[in-house]
């Protein structure tokens, strides 16, 4: 894939409303008992207070820098695909995330599809600071993205877990897009443009052939042993070295 495709300006576009006031819920004053609070089915699927918060560094040639904030929220069946759209929604994506019953290369093999209903699908945010001491980032800095099964120590020493396909999504502000993070990582690079901040940006991760007959409640050593991290790059959250878990189901 080109490596810099979808890095875009992530900012929403300006709204033809900017600055006007509206009243909650259109001034419409709800009956005595009846609370103005948003309809159930429109909730996030997760305890949005629930994020965890991992932090990854990477370093470039000449001394540039680059530091990700990566935050994951609580992990859902990829069956109930009302709570995949909450979940998209609660993390900024727009419409259904890119990933889910989607066809795409993996592992070199076109037109493969990751099924929604046997992966775990975990949603987050990512942002990414450029931290080289008051020098532009370069142009061509970029991030390597690998969901890895961290079995055997490292997140870039793969053994296979029991799962078909690992594929990583985002949402930038010119479309979202889904690749394969198995194998070769996803690969992207953030466009600063007038700033040293890019993001954020929501992204999702889906662990494909964890439910299935032999694990219909998921098979959690699939869940537990993965890691995400990034090529050449190193986890700075205490006790992350060998890579970001994921965490666990939503309850």
């Amino acid at each position: 894939m080109d490596p810099t495709e979808g890095t875009g300006d992530t900012s929403p576009s300006p709204s033809s409303t900017e600055g006007e006031w509206f009243p909650p819920n259109g001034g419409i004053t709800p009956p005595p008992g009846q609370a103005s609070t948003p309809a159930a089915d429109s909730q996030p699927p997760f305890d949005l207070a629930k994020g965890q918060k991992h932090e990854l560094l990477m370093e470039f040639d000449q001394g540039y820098k680059q530091r990700a904030h990566l935050t994951l929220y609580p992990g859902l069946r990829g069956d109930d695909a009302d709570a995949l759209q909450r979940g998209w929604a609660a993390v900024g994506g727009s419409g259904s995330d890119p990933c889910g019953d989607t066809s795409m290369v993996i592992q070199g093999a076109t037109d493969q599809k990751v099924v929604a209903a046997t992966s775990y699908v975990v949603y987050g945010s990512l942002s990414i600071d450029n931290d080289s001491g008051g020098f532009d980032s370069p142009p061509n800095a970029s991030w390597q993205w690998v969901l890895g099964s961290g079995r055997k120590g490292s997140v870039l020493e793969d053994d296979p877990v029991d799962t078909k396909y690992r594929v990583m999504g985002v949402g930038y502000g010119n479309g979202a897009v889904c690749h394969d993070a198995g194998s070769g990582g996803f690969l992207m690079t953030p466009n600063f443009t007038n700033s040293n901040h890019w993001g954020p940006v929501p992204v999702v991760f889906y662990l494909d052939g964890t439910y299935t007959p032999k694990h219909p409640n998921g098979n959690l050593a699939n869940i537990t042993s993965a890691r995400i991290g990034a090529f050449l790059g190193k986890v700075t959250t205490p006790g992350e070295e060998n890579g970001i878990p994921l965490p666990a189901p939503a309850k």
